[in-house]
């Protein structure tokens, strides 16, 4: 079965080697979605995975949830153990961790890639607590993926940081860019929020 993909999600799969992207995006736009795709691109690789959440039921219910979705439209097999927070899809794994426990991603080891999902949200720990854990046969240059919703809280200054000195790695968009979900969906959105 094929899947369609938004035209910024499209961007960010084509970038799929590429050291760092960061997909900064409004709510509902489907950048989970994205990151789920690109977790199961990398399994298939035979690659493993550290996929960073908020906390334990964004990464079950978000992200998890999001992979499980494209692994069922794509036909692919996987396994889920959601005590030890992790996904084997077929000669990979995704391992999780959250960001409300930073030092449990300190037993992790030998990774070939990481994903944030919504790193704005996130301690400064946990990302050089990952980026520590980068260190997987073959890796010469980590690859990481971070998503973030615009809010008005201000976003962590690491991450503020990071798209600063990395505009040329940034993708945008709103939750008007997601081609999936309904005009009155986006209409509500709208009117709450204004453009996101």
């Amino acid at each position: 079965m094929k899947c369609e993909l938004s035209p910024f999600q499209v961007d960010f799969m084509r970038r799929k080697d590429e050291p760092l992207v960061i997909l900064q995006t409004g709510v509902g736009a489907g950048k989970s979605r994205a990151l789920a795709w690109w977790c199961i691109y990398r399994c298939k690789k035979g690659e493993r995975v550290l996929a960073v959440a908020q906390n334990y039921r964004a990464l079950c219910e978000v992200l998890f949830r999001e992979i499980q979705i494209v692994c069922a439209q794509l036909g692919i097999d996987f396994e889920e153990n959601k005590s030890s927070k992790t996904m084997r899809i077929g000669d990979g794994w995704v391992y999780g961790a959250t960001g409300d426990n930073p030092k449990g991603i300190l037993g992790f080891t030998d990774f070939t890639c990481a994903v944030f999902d919504e790193a704005a949200y996130l301690p400064v720990e946990v990302y050089h607590f990952v980026c520590d854990r980068l260190r997987g046969e073959n890796v010469d240059e980590p690859i990481m993926r971070f998503t973030s919703s615009p809010s008005s809280e201000p976003a962590s200054a690491w991450f503020r940081q990071l798209c600063m000195d990395n505009q040329s790695c940034v993708i945008r968009a709103t939750s008007l860019d997601n081609a999936f979900t309904s005009k009155k969906y986006k209409l509500s959105i709208w009117d709450r929020n204004g453009p996101l």
